[in-house]
């Protein structure tokens, strides 16, 4: 025999699809209502700077990070190289025309001069003594 089973009101699919109806009614409201209206930004007391409003030309400074180049690079170049002594000017100065930017020493050059100097006044030298020599043996003077 046939019995009548009685139907039950609150199922486990209807739960969990009013349940789910319900979840995506919150997530739509809470998406609007966030999106809309005035946003609110918390910052600290300290990075605010209140003053007087005063009437005066327009000045914007806005931080950027970049590299600066020059309009115009000129590159010099020392005929002989060596050890920077002295700077005479900064980086960036405005220069004239002439004006020293800084001074080398060279120690080879230096050296290379010395022993040039000592070659010429060793034969300075040696022509002074063949000249006193053929004074000498000759009695006149070339």
């Amino acid at each position: 025999m046939d019995r009548v089973i009685k139907k039950k009101k609150w199922s486990g699919k209807k739960i969990a699809t009013i349940a789910g109806i319900v979840a995506v009614a919150a997530l739509i409201f809470v998406s609007v209502y966030s999106t809309s209206g005035k946003s609110r930004l918390n910052v600290d007391t300290e990075r605010i700077t209140i003053s007087e409003i005063k009437k005066g030309s327009f000045q914007e400074f806005i931080p950027v990070n970049g590299i600066v180049l020059p309009s115009t690079t000129i590159y010099l170049d020392a005929v002989e190289g060596g050890r920077v002594e002295e700077k005479f000017v900064d980086d960036g100065a405005m220069m004239r025309k002439g004006q020293p930017i800084l001074r080398l020493s060279n120690t080879d050059l230096e050296l290379g001069l010395v022993t040039q100097q000592t070659n010429v006044y060793n034969l300075l030298t040696q022509m002074q003594i063949s000249k006193k020599c053929f004074t000498a043996k000759y009695g006149q003077q070339a």
